[in-house]
């Protein structure tokens, strides 16, 4: 009886799976794409931020679904091994861009950058993120890039930079 039912389970339970992973690969593909995007040279600096920190934000929702760190942390690795390239060459470019700008033009963007409505949304994120996977948070490369624009110490260093 109990290899019957497990006959009937195992298809259900390879189908659920495979769906999952469709999905994942489709968010994947949407996100890629927008990356991409975004690393053109037309593209300005606040539309790269946002696009960037948008992106992240939903990476990192899609991430904490999983119950399991272990789940959690894979979800973000093969991400960002998958655009590893992309997202490199866009956090060089807005950090290529933020030593461009004087005084104050830093100041101006800084202030303008304070008042997105995704800042505390990203924040509360991370703050989850690192809750739940500790000291594996610093092996992403590009959150903590990321995450400098948004700091004191980083504001404070393109300034007197």
């Amino acid at each position: 009886m109990k290899r019957t039912q497990l006959l009937y389970i195992l298809p259900f339970l390879l189908l659920i799976s495979s769906c999952k992973t469709a999905k994942q690969q489709a968010a994947y593909k949407v996100h890629s794409e927008t990356l991409q995007n975004l690393t053109s040279i037309n593209v300005p600096l606040d539309a790269k931020i946002d696009g960037l920190a948008n992106t992240m934000i939903s990476i990192l929702e899609e991430s904490l679904v999983y119950s399991s760190p272990k789940k959690t942390y894979k979800y973000i690795a093969s991400f960002t091994k998958k655009n590893k390239s992309v997202l490199e060459t866009l956090t060089d470019q807005i950090h290529g861009e933020l030593a461009n700008q004087d005084i104050a033009e830093a100041a101006t963007f800084f202030l303008s950058l304070s008042n997105k409505d995704y800042l505390p949304k990203l924040r509360d994120l991370v703050l989850q993120l690192e809750n739940r996977l500790g000291n594996k948070m610093k092996t992403f490369r590009v959150i903590n890039d990321f995450m400098k624009v948004f700091k004191a110490k980083s504001l404070l260093d393109n300034l007197l930079n």
